[in-house]
């Protein structure tokens, strides 16, 4: 299965030694997971178009204190790619059920960009199973004031995407043979430090996850999910 802790490059030091992969059939779909640490657990929720391992450089110190659990959303890394459910209910869900999955009742939750959406999405749905939750850098559609269509250049600059990826039909015909381009725009233009996210291994991993053929785990059968919640987990298992 690729985007496995055991399958990325330019992890810290000793990583492995700490996290496993791990895989939940929630019954709908698929679901891949990096856990490791010890203490409360604390779900990590990346932001678009990243995985769990956008979290790696964070992972071993929060693993410190806590059951750390850096999820690959719906869509995304090693995670099912079905055609639909892609809500932040939906995603968030998804979430519930894969923490069930993992033996957790209760958990604080962290989430940025997308994950500050499905993160608000999950407190809530699941408000009696969120001990605590921590957000940031995103807008919460319906909540937040949507910017204007046409706006000044630096917020364009910034939140062009939005409209862009809603699109439907055109978006991914102008971007496929050129995810290289578009991702590595979307790293490189969003970071408050220019250069943080190095144009290396690292970004062209990103990259491949935001594309939806090498993602697709090769071993997943799973078919388009109709159902807008997610069942109760079937299990999980541990993949090194």
């Amino acid at each position: 299965m690729p985007f496995t802790v055991t399958d990325v490059p330019d992890l810290p030091t000793g990583f492995t030694d700490t996290f496993t992969s791990h895989t939940v059939d929630t019954g709908d779909l698929t679901l891949h997971a990096v856990v490791g640490g010890d203490g409360p657990p604390l779900l990590l929720l990346p932001g678009w178009p990243q995985f769990w391992y956008s979290w790696r450089l964070v992972m071993p110190a929060l693993a410190e204190h806590f059951t750390v659990v850096a999820p690959d959303l719906r869509g995304m890394g090693a995670s099912d790619k079905p055609v639909t459910g892609y809500d932040a209910a939906t995603l968030a869900d998804d979430m519930a059920a894969l923490m069930t999955a993992l033996g957790h009742d209760r958990f604080a939750v962290v989430g940025y960009d997308l994950g500050m959406l499905v993160g608000h999405a999950l407190a809530s749905r699941h408000r009696d199973r969120v001990t605590r939750l921590a957000v940031s850098e995103a807008i919460i559609p319906g909540l937040s004031p949507s910017p204007p269509l046409m706006s000044d250049a630096a917020t364009n600059e910034m939140l062009w995407h939005f409209a862009f990826n809603r699109l439907q039909g055109i978006n991914e015909r102008m971007v496929a043979g050129r995810e290289e381009i578009y991702f590595g725009h979307t790293f490189t233009s969003k970071v408050a430090t220019p250069g943080a996210i190095p144009q290396h291994a690292s970004t062209s991993t990103s990259t491949r996850c935001a594309t939806r053929p090498p993602c697709a785990p090769a071993s997943s059968t799973t078919e388009p999910s109709t159902n807008p919640r997610s069942r109760p987990s079937a299990g999980a298992t541990r993949d090194r």
